[in-house]
């Protein structure tokens, strides 16, 4: 989970599921830090029903780089983070090298539509359009292989595997 902050989603996804391996990732040492991120796993793990079979791991990274271990994940998740991201080149060819081969990158964000730039409440970025991102990511050799709601809508999740796509 790439943009994380303290973990809190990662740590409610893992109350109905087992043996997940969970990377908490962020550059902001004040949401991810060990104090917070213990705090979090604390939490939910005492609210699962049984034994916390899943383990969580936390990592610090830079605006360039996420500092993830190279080639292991089967998916990487970004929630209303790509936005933000201020070299976003550096970060999509990062994601290539943490991804195993058929790994997806999955980006949950706000975005703008074709005809109406919207900003983003909070941070006042102005949200990209969804081709704006399917190119970033064309570019670095992924293919958009699923997304979740029309071009224009404002809330989308859009799914990129590496390789020239479905034929």
């Amino acid at each position: 989970d790439i943009g994380a902050a303290s973990g809190f989603l990662d740590g409610a996804m893992s109350v109905s599921c087992d043996s997940v391996n969970f990377y908490i990732q962020d550059i902001n040492t004040f949401l991810l830090n060990k104090r917070e991120f213990n705090k979090v796993i604390s939490y939910y793990t005492q609210i699962r029903k049984g034994v916390q079979t899943n383990r969580f791991h936390m990592c610090l990274g830079t605006s360039h780089k996420t500092n993830l271990p190279d080639g292991i994940f089967d998916e990487l998740i970004m929630s209303k983070v790509f936005h933000e991201l201020r070299f976003p080149d550096d970060m999509i060819e990062d994601f290539s090298k943490k991804l195993r081969p058929g790994g997806a990158v999955y980006i949950s964000d706000l975005f703008s539509g074709r005809r109406e730039i919207s900003i983003i409440e909070g941070c006042n970025d102005t949200a990209l359009t969804v081709g704006r991102v399917v190119s970033l990511m064309n570019r670095h050799g992924f293919y958009l292989y699923s997304i979740k709601n029309s071009e224009d809508c404002y809330r989308n999740t859009l799914a990129f595997k590496k390789g020239k796509g479905p034929n």
